[in-house]
Formats: structure tokens, sequence, C-alpha cells
């Protein structure tokens, strides 16, 4: 188990996170070395992605209640644990609510960044978002 903290959030990772991982980003498939690229790019999309909706709902649950925050990333994807906190039921709407924002935020961050470093680059190569999209299918 991987362990750590972050903003003073103690983080645990359990193996099976990385293999559910790791399958779901077709490691199973993998027939040469250069293939492993899209399954490790993956892991590392979806470890950023799960971990980051997990901290909204602990930042935010922090900020309104105190208590002490817990994140355990597991299997299929993450909990936040708060121990000690109280709150009041808008409290608890706005950190039910923080996890779900946090990945909308990286969502449109991640289009911004795709449209704006990885776009112009692929356009100059003749190649279009599609063909970035649909390469690990097509790929022979």
């Amino acid at each position: 188990m991987i362990h750590f903290t972050l903003f003073g959030i103690p983080i645990y990772i359990r193996p099976t996170f990385w293999i559910v991982l790791a399958i779901f980003g077709g490691i199973l498939g993998v027939s040469s070395v250069e293939s492993l690229i899209y399954p490790a790019l993956f892991v590392i999309a979806g470890f950023i992605a799960i971990l980051s909706h997990e901290l909204g709902h602990a930042l935010v649950g922090r900020q309104l209640g105190g208590g002490q925050q817990t994140i355990i990333l597991e299997l299929f994807g993450g909990v936040t644990s708060s121990h000690g906190m109280q709150l009041t039921r808008a409290g608890r709407v706005l950190m039910i609510l923080a996890g779900p924002m946090m990945t909308l935020v990286l969502g449109v961050i991640s289009i911004l960044v795709a449209w704006n470093i990885v776009g112009p680059v692929l356009t100059a190569n003749g190649k279009d978002f599609w063909d970035l999209v649909l390469y690990p299918y097509l790929a022979t």
C-alpha cells in the first residue's frame, strides 16, 4: 500500500487500484513495449482524476466542519472518510458536490490544454483530434 499526505490529508492507495486501472486501460491487450504507453497514460490520468475528485470532497469538508479527512483509493475508485466533523445539511451538500465540481474543473483544464497545446501539434502534422483519439484502436 502506498501512503502519503497531500494538503495535510492522508492518502492511502491500495494495489487493487492500480491493477483495475491498468486492466481498464488495456494492459491485457499489450503486445509490445511501445504499446505500454496507452495503459500507462490511462493509469496516470485515472489516478489524477480520481484523486482530484476525492480531494474536492476532503478539502471542502475540512474547510466547512474541521475534522480529520482521509482518502483511500482502491478497486474502482476512492472514498473520502471524515472523522469528527459536524456539518449542517447545507455543508454536507457542498461537500458532496465538491467532488464532481473538482472533476468538472479538471476536465475544463484538460480540454484547454489539449486545444492549445496538443491541437496545434496535430494540425502541423496533418492530423486532427480524432486521429489522436482513435489511434490506439486502429494501430496494428
